[in-house]
């Protein structure tokens, strides 16, 4: 079960700006957004693109150089103590879990945020469970895999969870059976009526989830939903599955030929001309025992990207 406070009220950036040093760039400028009840959005962007400095704006515990941040008509900038009640956030190091097992550091939690000693174990288990941890619930967690620290951390952002939940990487060093986990469990929380603002550099992942991406490099490249980036879109995109430990010596003509990732698969951005070609060289790589499997959709997140950062550069 989801424990949902849903928001009720708009969060909105006016203007936000952080400048940490005099004459230095920005970290962000100008940042203008409206996030609403039941959004799952997507902040993306290159290392150091501002994307973490603007969800420690929004908690209160970095202080925007000028603008504000609302929630309603509550400027959580003059209120920092009323942004940790009406937001939690996972951040992107590891919660400190020395001495203390996953269960015990998920109920503390829980019990910070008012419920009882019972019902905050109970919470506690409960969210074990969804997130596939229960067999270390009991290890100590200087013992723990950095996966099992992540997903601990994640449990500790979003049991009985505030309105809005601002998390920072949540999948890194997260195994690939329990990284759907957490999206299935995000897409819950937002379906409830929270606000959730999710960073990442998994674009595969957060396409299957997010309502709405933002591209920040700074300031705001583009805010936009799924539907309205595919419109932009004006390749198609071929997804290969490689087998492991074969090598693919040749691609046919693409647009963009992206480097196979860790997981094994290769992209290709193809022009409406290449796709016939492409769908047979496929075909025969199948054949071959070189590819398990593949898929043809219209451009991922991930291409519209590249393309769109390429365009900033």
């Amino acid at each position: 079960m989801v424990s949902a406070i849903p928001s009720t009220e708009p969060l909105s950036l006016e203007d936000v700006t952080k400048t940490y040093r005099r004459g230095a760039a920005a970290a962000n400028r100008a940042i203008s957004l409206t996030f609403r009840a039941g959004e799952l959005i997507a902040l993306i962007g290159h290392n150091g693109a501002g994307k973490t400095t603007l969800l420690n704006q929004i908690i209160g515990t970095t202080k925007p150089s000028s603008g504000d941040i609302r929630y309603g008509t509550a400027s959580l900038v003059a209120k920092p103590d009323l942004a940790r009640r009406v937001a939690s956030m996972m951040p992107q190091m590891y919660a400190p879990l020395t001495g203390v097992t996953p269960l015990q550091a998920i109920a503390s939690i829980d019990r910070l945020r008012g419920l009882s000693g019972a019902n905050a174990r109970r919470e506690a288990s409960t969210l074990i469970d969804q997130l596939d941890i229960a067999q270390w619930q009991g290890t100590g967690g200087e013992k723990l895999s950095g996966g099992l620290r992540r997903l601990t951390s994640y449990a500790m952002a979003v049991i009985a969870p505030p309105p809005v939940l601002l998390i920072d990487e949540p999948t890194n060093d997260v195994d690939p059976v329990r990284r759907p986990l957490i999206w299935r469990h995000l897409r819950r929380l937002a379906d409830e009526g929270h606000i959730v603002v999710v960073v990442t550099h998994n674009l595969l992942e957060i396409q299957r989830t997010a309502d709405r991406y933002v591209l920040q490099n700074g300031n705001v490249l583009i805010d936009s939903t799924p539907r309205q980036l595919s419109q932009q879109a004006r390749t198609t995109t071929l997804s290969v599955s490689v087998r492991s430990g074969a090598e693919i010596t040749t691609t046919p003509p693409a647009a963009r030929v992206h480097p196979i990732d860790q997981d094994g698969r290769l992209l290709l951005d193809l022009e409406p001309t290449h796709i016939l070609d492409a769908v047979a060289w496929v075909l025969e790589r199948v054949d071959a025992g070189e590819v398990d499997g593949y898929t043809l959709a219209p451009a991922s997140l991930e291409s519209l990207y590249e393309g769109i950062t390429d365009d900033e550069r």
